[in-house]
């Protein structure tokens, strides 16, 4: 679930790391989102680690239309590249994340 290199060089390749630029707002408000969500799960004083909000946010991708209208413009199909996408997105994030709840 955690962005590796071999990883982030794959969706540099298909154009992901460019979408997340362009969009990056967007992608900071679902990362926020699914990181508040799952934190309302947990027992008081514990905070969600980021593969827990990998968890939720990969639902909201699957059906956010500008993620779907890149995959579907480009020709990517396979799910893979949603979480992968997620992870680069928790990756740019997370400390701003963690930093606003901590």
């Amino acid at each position: 679930m955690s962005l590796t290199y071999a990883k982030l060089q794959d969706l540099r390749g298909q154009g992901f790391e460019q979408l997340y630029q362009d969009h990056a707002e967007r992608w900071l408000s679902l990362a926020q989102t699914a990181y508040e969500s799952y934190a309302a799960l947990l027992p008081e004083g514990e905070e969600p680690r980021i593969d827990d909000a990998a968890k939720f946010l990969y639902v909201s991708l699957e059906i956010d239309d500008v993620l779907r209208t890149f995959m579907q413009t480009n020709r990517i199909r396979a799910k893979k590249w949603i979480e992968g996408f997620g992870d680069l997105i928790l990756d740019r994030v997370w400390n701003q994340l963690t930093a606003e709840e901590g």
